[in-house]
């Protein structure tokens, strides 16, 4: 009884902990930001990668990123997770009609 009790503990608790993920942005060319995502700033001093641990999944987040240096603009963007993974988003440059603006591309899983 108590083997088929701890055989029931261990895969409750191995499936709570699939269920959560990890979470990296980071910039192309090195321009430090800070990271917010659903609300919340991740990092008190702007970064130039950001990695999140225990992240729920699956869920889809909303993250709005903000350079240090203010000219480079705002991004807003979603971003879905799914569970027990590492997900790895690049923020990289973009130019439109001769403006440069910011991009979040999922790069790797």
């Amino acid at each position: 009884m108590r083997t088929l009790l701890l055989a029931i503990f261990c895969w409750i608790t191995a499936s709570v902990s699939a269920q959560q993920s990890t979470m990296v942005f980071f910039t192309e060319d090195e321009a430090p930001f800070y990271l917010v995502v659903n609300g919340i700033q991740q990092n008190l001093e702007p970064m130039t990668n950001v990695r999140l641990i225990r992240m729920n999944a699956p869920a889809q987040y909303r993250v709005r990123i903000r350079f240090a240096d203010s000219n480079r603009g705002l991004i807003n963007d979603r971003v879905t997770l799914e569970p027990g993974m590492e997900k790895t988003w690049r923020i990289t440059p973009r130019t439109r009609k001769g403006q440069r603006s910011y991009v979040v591309r999922a790069m790797n899983e």
